[in-house]
């Protein structure tokens, strides 16, 4: 096993081969090696003359850099230490793991099933969760751990699947593959690193005199900016001299209150602290006081004992029925009114802010800006650092800490004079701290008991009028949604130049509770009927503070069908249902119109266009309704509900609601071995894969020459860029003869996955679908024509490809004419083979051969080996599966024959309702699509250069194809 070493100080090398591997042998190609740099020993000689010094090579760097390190200037890693230090990016964050020997021995000892906490980029503080996976990832050096987060679940970035491959299973979005640097076992852990980062990055300088010299500034004190256009607070979470300043002047890394900074606390390259995006500022030393010191900021003391009413206790103090009148008072004096609607925001509400006044002598002063004479102090104004920016000018309110009460001259100021009671407490404040308080109590409740569920930042979307919900807290308290809206709050906010008019919009849910509440009412809000119901009844919440009803999940269960789905209902039908005959223009207009085809429910789009272009027109996959199958057995489920809930009756009524679709998905979650079927984003390929092959274990349905079995083929090819606008069938026959196979006998059906990779890449913008596929030349035992006489073809040679001209028939030749081509001094090296003619074949060919005599006899000419036609296998295309952003629809053909009308079907075309509404499929007739893949109009389709130019169903069928379908109507009917 080879031996690796880490740098400990920062080292120049020389570059000893590029990324080819070529030697390089010039003195000029010096490279700096950062402190934190991963080595090797070099395999070269020692030419240093010290004893103490050896020869290294990075294993970081693109290029092989060799440097001459003596013993104090590496160390060796021990054991699995390289594994857990080579996936962190940076040398500067690798180097602060080494060093922390306990966070080393964290990583070599978690485990899967741990609790873990993990930083992610915009998050302030770490989040909580479990470790899933420990292990390598592809194509990545070293090693990975994969974490479910357990809170802030929808901040993940997948659901335990990476480059295709699933490690473990979590919901969407609530999982994350990190290195080492990114994973601690518990937040002490992070906050014992953050402080030593701190004390690092600081010089050794914790702490320093503010201006006056009485006080000193340390990590985690509160400050004072006084900006031009108001005073701004914050938290300092930094102290040091910036790594490019050569004066040694102080800065200080603040976490403003208010977003003014533009990043999270990174200078150029290098990390100062932490902080949420918007937030992270840096300012000299000199520019800020301490806001609890004597000649700074006084921030006014609590005017009441409690300021937090307690959302867990059995009843809300009587006081909050005061202070709520209050508020509907200021909403109805400043003239806001709620907006009535039932839309769900994309924003997760905010809270309210919270204002504070400040001392008489500071204000005289926040005009003052703060100056720094160094060129460091002109990068932090101009934001050239690269995440820690100085603090804009910009006036904002500022935020108190919790306890701190408003005080009344500063309401007065701010026009909410009517708005404070005799304490002198805001009771907007109050609201919005009660509010705090919940979601606080909420996440504590959470932590301590892991059957409580996660207290959502975005409201829940199933959540609508006449949703039965309960309210966040300790102690439960139920009732129904009768409102839901946005509830707009004016407050003036102070600026340079008079008074700017800002709302804050929650989306808030009136709920009529079951039992009175000393804070509710009839159903107003700011003297405004929102909805009725008894007297101390109503209760306005933020909507995300609200959970369906657990009491009543099964009784939603049973309403589900009707209510999730819609109410037009596609009973089961049994027996054997025929695909419905378009052959007037009177029966497509049946099959065509919106809730036609198969209604979407929750990322099924690449099941619907699957299942509608496999069934509905055509009866080509019939076949694994035919295979008897045990009653009550695992395929015999999945036969049933796919024939008598879904085939059945999209043949029948021309449409299936979503439920019986659900019913399948469930099954094939259960039984496949591809999870997330119920909910998660999957390809067609994995629903066929699971269906055909893992379930019903249907025979396959092309069989490869190379001893391969499978339902589908996937078109590799090595790009042509002479290849402008290809067929199907130009890329059928290149796949196949690049990868040297043939197709041993003819397949009822034959699907091809387009030469593309996910839902990215596509090798060709464009891919024309042929309307007829020819197969003839990629039969194993095909019966094909000679390109240089028209006779039978004995023999093959595939070196010849495009010699005699495009396409894959080029490639045939007679006995004759393979001896007579291939005298050239150009073709004598090509390698030709015998062909598998099939020996039933040779007596019809003779007689064919003497048909065409006769009939040159009569008519006074020689027959030839081209006057013999030669019967060619062709199969027709019947459908298109497209994808686009992720969504699936497909272009289907109603029935066989080339005057067979197309349609397009979408199964999330359109919507009912909003948060709790349904999907509406549609089918629409696309006449002109044979017109488009027609021979004729692929000069017209080539001369558009952008695909905006074309129609919006043809460029879908032309750029977004994903899987095409091709059937052979003679084997079908045998098969």
């Amino acid at each position: 096993m080879t031996e690796v070493y880490i740098l400990l100080q920062t080292k120049n090398g020389k570059k000893k081969k590029d990324k080819r591997g070529i030697n390089i042998r010039t003195n000029a190609n010096r490279i700096e090696l950062l402190a934190g740099t991963l080595l090797r020993p070099s395999p070269s000689p020692n030419d240093a003359a010290e004893k103490n010094t050896g020869s290294f090579e990075s294993i970081d760097t693109a290029d092989i850099v060799e440097v001459q390190c003596n013993k104090q200037e590496v160390e060796k890693l021990k054991g699995a230490e390289s594994d857990l230090l080579r996936p962190i990016p940076t040398c500067v964050e690798r180097l602060e793991v080494y060093k922390n020997k306990d966070w080393l021995l964290e990583g070599s000892t978690l485990r899967t099933g741990d609790t873990v906490f993990v930083k992610i980029k915009g998050h302030q503080s770490e989040l909580p969760g479990r470790l899933r996976y420990r292990g390598p990832l592809p194509d990545l050096p070293g090693l990975y751990f994969g974490v479910e987060l357990t809170e802030n679940n929808g901040e993940g970035t997948c659901d335990g699947v990476f480059q295709k491959h699933r490690y473990f299973t979590a919901p969407p979005h609530s999982a994350v593959f990190c290195p080492l640097h990114k994973i601690r076992k518990g937040r002490e852990s992070w906050q014992r690193s953050d402080r030593a980062r701190a004390g690092q990055a600081s010089s050794a300088v914790p702490e320093m005199s503010t201006p006056g010299g009485n006080d000193v500034l340390r990590i985690g004190d509160r400050v004072m900016w006084p900006s031009d256009n108001g005073n701004e607070y914050g938290t300092v979470r930094w102290i040091g001299s910036l790594p490019d300043d050569e004066s040694g002047e102080k800065t200080v890394g603040v976490e403003f209150d208010n977003q003014i900074g533009t990043g999270t606390g990174k200078y150029r390259d290098t990390r100062l602290f932490y902080t949420k995006h918007g937030h992270a500022s840096l300012v000299p030393l000199m520019g800020l006081i301490r806001v609890d010191s004597q000649d700074g900021v006084i921030v006014a003391e609590p005017r009441t004992p409690d300021l937090e009413y307690n959302p867990d206790a059995a009843e809300l103090d009587p006081e909050c029925v005061r202070q709520q009148e209050q508020i509907f008072r200021q909403c109805k004096q400043s003239g806001s009114a709620p907006t009535s609607t039932v839309s769900q925001p994309t924003q997760p509400p905010q809270s309210y802010p919270k204002e504070v006044t400040t001392h008489s002598s500071l204000q005289q002063r926040s005009g003052s800006r703060p100056t720094h004479s160094s060129d460091v102090a002109s990068d932090i104004r101009t934001g050239s650092g690269d995440g820690a920016t100085a603090v804009s000018r910009v006036g904002k309110p500022v935020q108190v800490e919790e306890g701190e009460a408003v005080p009344v001259d500063f309401l007065q100021q701010m026009g909410m004079k009517d708005t404070v009671d005799e304490s002198g407490v805001n009771p907007m404040y109050l609201m919005s701290k009660y509010q705090e308080s919940c979601e606080r109590n909420a996440r504590d409740s959470k932590q301590s008991s892991t059957g409580s569920q996660t207290l959502s930042v975005t409201p829940d979307p199933d959540l609508v009028v006449g949703s039965m919900v309960e309210v966040f807290g300790k102690t439960p308290r139920y009732g129904v949604i009768r409102w839901i809206g946005n509830l707009d709050v004016r407050q003036n906010k102070p600026g340079a130049a008079g008074s700017t008019d800002q709302r804050q919009n929650k989306v808030t849910a009136g709920l009529e509770m079951e039992e009175e509440i000393s804070a509710g009412t009839d159903g107003t809000f700011c003297g405004e009927r929102l909805f009725t119901c008894p007297p101390r009844k109503a209760l306005f919440v933020p909507l995300n503070k609200c959970r369906k009803d657990k009491r009543f999940q099964a009784e939603s269960k049973d309403r589900s069908s009707h209510e999730e789905f819609g109410t037009l209902d596609t009973p089961d039908i049994t027996g054997d249902i025929s695909p419905p005959e378009v052959t007037s223009p009177e029966e497509l207009t049946v099959v065509c119109g919106k809730k036609k085809g198969i209604q979407g429910h929750h990322n099924s789009c690449y099941l619907d266009a699957t299942l509608f272009s496999m069934f509905y027109f055509t009866t080509v996959f019939d076949f694994i309704f035919n295979k008897p199958q045990e009653s009550g057995s695992a395929p015999g489920q999945v036969q049933k509900v796919l024939k008598e809930g879904i085939v059945n009756p999209l043949r029948s009524y021309n449409y299936v609601r979503a439920d019986k679709v659900l019913r399948l998905r469930e099954l094939l979650d259960k039984l496949g071995t591809i999870p997330g079927m119920m909910g998660e984003e999957k390809d067609p390929e994995e629903f066929l894969s699971a269906l055909l092959s893992e379930i019903m274990k249907a025979d396959p349905l092309l069989h490869l020459s190379s001893g391969e079995h499978t339902y589908f083929y996937q078109l590799f090819i090595e790009k042509d860029e002479k290849l402008l606008l290809p067929t199907t069938q130009v890329l059928v026959e290149l796949s196949f003869l690049q990868g040297n196979v043939k197709l041993k006998e003819v397949p009822s059906c034959l699907i091809l996955q387009m030469p593309r990779f996910g839902k990215e890449y596509k090798m060709y913008r464009r891919i024309i679908p042929s309307l007829e596929l020819d197969i003839t030349d990629i039969l194993e035992t095909g019966i094909r024509e000679c390109i240089v006489c028209g006779g039978l073809a004995t023999f093959e040679c595939k070196d010849c490809y495009s010699q005699h001209g495009q396409g894959l028939n080029t490639t045939a030749f007679c006995e004759q004419c393979i001896k007579m081509s291939h005298q050239h001094k150009k073709r004598q090296g090509h390698n030709p083979q015998a062909l598998l003619v099939p020996k039933e074949f040779l007596p019809r060919y003779a007689k064919m051969q003497e048909e065409a005599a006769f009939c040159g006899r009569q008519n006074g000419e020689l027959a030839g080996p081209a006057d013999v036609v030669l019967p060619r296998e062709k199969m027709e295309l019947f459908a298109v599966v497209c994808i686009q952003t992720s969504h699936y629809v497909s272009f289907v053909k109603c029935g066989m024959g080339k005057d067979a009308p197309w349609v397009f079907f979408d199964s999330m075309a359109d919507r009912m309702g909003e948060q709790g509404g349904y999907n509406i499929p549609e089918v629409q007739h696309v006449p002109e699509l044979t017109h488009w893949l027609s021979e004729s109009n692929f000069e017209h389709i080539n001369n558009m250069d952008d695909d905006r130019q074309l129609p919006e169903h043809m460029r879908r069928l032309l750029c977004d194809a994903y899987m095409v379908m091709y059937q052979s109507p003679s084997v079908m009917m045998f098969r």
